[in-house]
């Protein structure tokens, strides 16, 4: 897009997002709502179904946190984050944080408007509810609280585990080949290629536009065969997820995902507990040195595993593993909740970020591309959003865990290539149930128990304490 059009694509953002606001707090909305529940409290009529209060909710809520909100502020702030997001990509080009300063200053202080317009037990509460609905500081204090000592232990003990194989890290692929493993792959963990399509971008995403026409997408170059194959079935569980949602309510909040730290969950799970166990590539390696046999020539299965689980702390969020991933999001954290309740000012972020980068990795950021710039999220006004990364590890370990011991006989159903059971449990479980309830509540009903730092901790120091 042009750089000329940056304010008029602003202003025209700004425009529909004042739209959006202005039908959700219309009295027409209003009124039909509040035939349906108690606007004051939510509560759903008593004529209603469980399922239909279960549907009523959600779109409360949205009401409730639109009616909060100034229209004013609803429009200054989409303009704002239209034009930040341009300043920050011309900031991370020149590594030069002073660039974005003056456009996150303005999103910080419309973002805390806000939160005192939402009102919270602390200032960062509404912000974190927008993107994790029912999740709170306190809550999230206790989970990243008891996750963050053991993770800057583990880092240091393993770190330095696993080797890079050149062979693997190479880009140079035959993007043909690899278009035909990730679709075999992705159609054995369920994706329907009827109702989806797997196509190449410059960067792996995923998208949904109705249970019938769910779309991901896969990179033939960058960072080797491994890693564009762990993309892909990290893609593919974000797209199963969408492809399962219950097309008889598409359109309400029961035919959408529960939050963002669940579809998270779905494709971390894929990625991460699936795809780097041994188990699995023992099923796969013959169709995977089939597709590549130059570049797996002599390359075994344990050295591949090798090379994906090596431990090697960075200041990138992006290129971190398994271990330290969370430190990553734990930092931002940190920062986020500091800047909402005005402790952190803006001028400062760079300093508090490589300050906390060494508490929690061991060494600071090099320059600014690398440290407090390489994330879009905060020129995008997505302050609060963090947090549901670090929650899919430790709802994609629970539940994953809950379905192993469901299922004792797992490893060696995984070690033959089967992945469809696990499809079936989680459309069962998490899938079909949308959003009618909050994330901590669906984890709770499908492992008995509400999440918790126990399981993630569990298989991390399983994966990397003893091996």
């Amino acid at each position: 897009m042009p750089a000329g059009g940056v304010a008029a694509r602003a202003g025209v953002v700004g425009a529909l997002q004042g739209a959006v606001h202005a039908r959700l707090t219309s009295k027409e909305f209003g009124g039909a709502l509040g035939t349906l529940c108690d606007l004051r409290t939510g509560a759903p009529d008593a004529a209603l179904s469980p399922r239909e209060g279960d549907l009523l909710r959600p779109v409360w809520r949205r009401f409730r946190r639109a009616r909060s909100l100034p229209a004013r502020l609803v429009s200054e702030t989409a303009e704002a984050a239209s034009a930040s997001q341009h300043a920050w990509a011309e900031a991370r080009r020149r590594s030069d944080f002073k660039l974005l300063r003056p456009h996150l200053e303005r999103i910080v202080r419309l973002k805390r408007e806000a939160a005192a317009c939402l009102g919270g037990a602390h200032p960062y509460d509404p912000l974190l509810d927008e993107y994790e609905p029912g999740m709170t500081v306190a809550e999230l204090d206790g989970l990243f609280g008891s996750l963050k000592g053991p993770l800057v232990a583990l880092a240091g003990k393993a770190r330095g585990r696993g080797r890079r194989l050149a062979a693997l890290a190479d880009s140079r692929h035959d993007g043909p080949s690899l278009d035909i493993f990730c679709r075999s792959l992705a159609s054995d963990m369920g994706f329907d290629l009827s109702r989806g399509v797997i196509a190449r971008s410059a960067h792996p995403f995923s998208t949904g536009l109705h249970p019938t026409d769910v779309r991901f997408t896969i990179r033939t170059t960058g960072d080797g065969v491994m890693n564009q194959a762990l993309s892909a079935l990290h893609e593919c569980g974000h797209a199963l997820y969408e492809q399962s949602l219950d097309p008889r309510w598409w359109g309400t909040p029961l035919g959408e995902y529960a939050s963002l730290g669940m579809h998270e969950a779905m494709s971390r799970l894929w990625e991460n507990l699936v795809g780097k166990s041994r188990e699995f590539w023992l099923g796969r390696w013959p169709s995977l040195r089939r597709a590549f046999p130059e570049a797996l020539d002599g390359v075994s299965v344990d050295a591949a595993l090798s090379h994906m689980r090596r431990v090697a702390p960075g200041t990138v969020r992006l290129e971190s593993d398994e271990v330290t991933y969370s430190l990553h999001i734990i930092l931002r954290y940190e920062l986020e909740k500091s800047l909402a309740d005005g402790s952190l000012a803006v001028r400062d972020i760079q300093e508090a970020w490589n300050e906390l980068s060494r508490e929690l990795l061991g060494l600071a950021p090099v320059d600014d591309r690398r440290g407090c710039l390489q994330d879009i999220h905060w020129a995008g006004g997505l302050i609060g959003y963090f947090p549901t990364y670090a929650l899919g590890n430790l709802y994609g370990a629970q539940l994953y865990a809950r379905f192993c011991a469901d299922h004792p006989g797992w490893d060696a159903r995984l070690t033959r290539g089967e992945l469809a059971p696990l499809t079936a449990w989680l459309k069962e479980k998490v899938y079909r149930h949308g959003r009618r309830w909050p994330a901590a509540e669906l984890v709770r009903r499908a492992t008995g128990r509400a999440p918790s730092t126990e399981a993630f901790l569990a298989h991390l120091d399983a994966r990397y304490a003893h091996g």
